[in-house]
């Protein structure tokens, strides 16, 4: 499925723009949760 593969990549965008403007910032694993991904797939991306 298309969004399986896109979903990923957005949540990467959106956390590496929000680490980059807020002054609070969010773990990774909270971005996985939301985004209902296992931390280890995620940090394949963010890498």
């Amino acid at each position: 499925m298309v969004l399986e593969s896109v979903l990923p990549t957005h949540i990467t965008k959106i956390m590496t723009a929000s680490k980059y403007v807020e002054d609070l910032n969010y773990r990774n694993s909270y971005f996985a949760k939301v985004g209902e991904l296992k931390i280890d797939y995620l940090r394949c991306f963010c890498s």
